[in-house]
C-alpha cells in the first residue's frame, strides 16, 4: 500500500514575497524623487553662492566641495532610482548603429569634468561600430568610469578591443582590493554597506540586455577590472 503526501501550497508564500518586492520598489523610487527636491534646491543655493564670492576667498574651496557632494548624491539618487525600475520594469532597448569609441569619449570627457586632475586614459581603434542601444551602454560606461573612480585612486584605464567573441570593454584602476568572498555579491544592489553594487548592478543588467556578460577581477597585482562584453551584434566596418 502505498500514501502520497499532499506537498503544501507554496503560491501564497511566493505572492507575499513578490508583492513585498514590489512595495520595496515603490517606496525607492518614492524616496528618490522626494529626495530630488531638497537637493536640487540645495545645489540652486550652492550655484548662488558661488557666483556672489569673489574668486579668491577661501569660502570657494568650500563651496566647490558642496557642489561636489550634491552632485554625487544626484548620481546615487539616480543609480538607486534605475536600480528599483530595471527590477521592476526591465530592461528595454533601443537597436541602433554608433560608434562604442565615441559613446567612451563622450564619457570620458564628462568624467574628465567632474574629477579634474584624474588621468583617464583610453586604447581603442579609431571607431568600433555595432549596433546597440547607445544611449544604455553610455550609461555602462559612465557607471564603470564612475566606479573606478571613486573606489580607486591614481587614475582609470580603459581598453576597448575586437575579439571572437564580439567587443570587450576592460575598465581598471588601482584602489583597495575587493575580498574574495564579496566578489559573488558586487552585482547586488541591496547587500553589503558599499555603493559599488549600484553602479555594477545597472552595468550587469545593461550588458546582459544586449547579449553581454560581465566580469570582476580583484588582486594586489591588478587590483579591480571590470570586463564588459557586448555580443558580436558588432558590426564590422
Amino acid at each position: 500500500m502505498s500514501t502520497t503526501q499532499r506537498q503544501p501550497d507554496r503560491r501564497p508564500d511566493r505572492r507575499n514575497r513578490d508583492n513585498r518586492e514590489t512595495e520595496r520598489d515603490l517606496f525607492i523610487a518614492t524616496l528618490g524623487h522626494d529626495l530630488r527636491n531638497p537637493l536640487a534646491t540645495i545645489a540652486a543655493g550652492c550655484a548662488l553662492i558661488e557666483r556672489g564670492t569673489a574668486p579668491n576667498d577661501s569660502n570657494r574651496a568650500v563651496i566647490g566641495r558642496m557642489i561636489a557632494s550634491v552632485e554625487r548624491m544626484s548620481r546615487l539618487i539616480d543609480q538607486t532610482l534605475e536600480c528599483a525600475r530595471l527590477q521592476h520594469e526591465g530592461v528595454r532597448l533601443a537597436r541602433r548603429r554608433c560608434d562604442l569609441v565615441e559613446l567612451c569619449v563622450a564619457s570620458i570627457d564628462e568624467s574628465e569634468l567632474r574629477e579634474p586632475g584624474i588621468p583617464i586614459v583610453l586604447q581603442a581603434p579609431d571607431e568600433l561600430l555595432g549596433v546597440w542601444d547607445p544611449d544604455r551602454l553610455a550609461q555602462v560606461i559612465d557607471n564603470l568610469i564612475g566606479n573606478a573612480l571613486t573606489h580607486g585612486y591614481g587614475g582609470v584605464w580603459i581598453n576597448l578591443e575586437r575579439d571572437d567573441d564580439g567587443v570587450r570593454l576592460s575598465v581598471h584602476n588601482w584602489g583597495p582590493v575587493i575580498p574574495s568572498e564579496l566578489l559573488p555579491t558586487l552585482f547586488d544592489p541591496f547587500r553589503g554597506t558599499s555603493t559599488r553594487g549600484l553602479g555594477l548592478f545597472i552595468v550587469d543588467r545593461l550588458v546582459r540586455a544586449h547579449g553581454g556578460s560581465l566580469a570582476v577581477e580583484s588582486s594586489e597585482r591588478r587590483r579591480d577590472h571590470v570586463h564588459g562584453l557586448p555580443p558580436a551584434s558588432a558590426g564590422r566596418g
